[in-house]
């Protein structure tokens, strides 16, 4: 699992806990487009904490990294 945010290491990995990590409000779980939106909110974030521009150099950065 991926473990770092824009506020640092999180212990639980739901939707809701990471995205409100992430500087998200998540409104409606369990509703697609506000999942799917709380996904791109953490991948954005994920891509501007480690200065990566594809989910390839992202995944790549995190097996060096974690």
């Amino acid at each position: 699992m991926l473990k770092i945010t824009e506020c640092g290491k999180v212990e639980v990995y739901q939707l809701q806990t990471v995205s409100e990590h992430c500087g998200y409000d998540l409104k409606q779980h369990h509703h697609a487009l506000s999942d799917a939106e709380a996904c791109a909110a953490i991948a954005l974030n994920m891509f501007q904490k480690t200065r990566t521009a594809s989910f390839e150099e992202l995944s790549a950065f995190v097996k060096q990294n974690y």
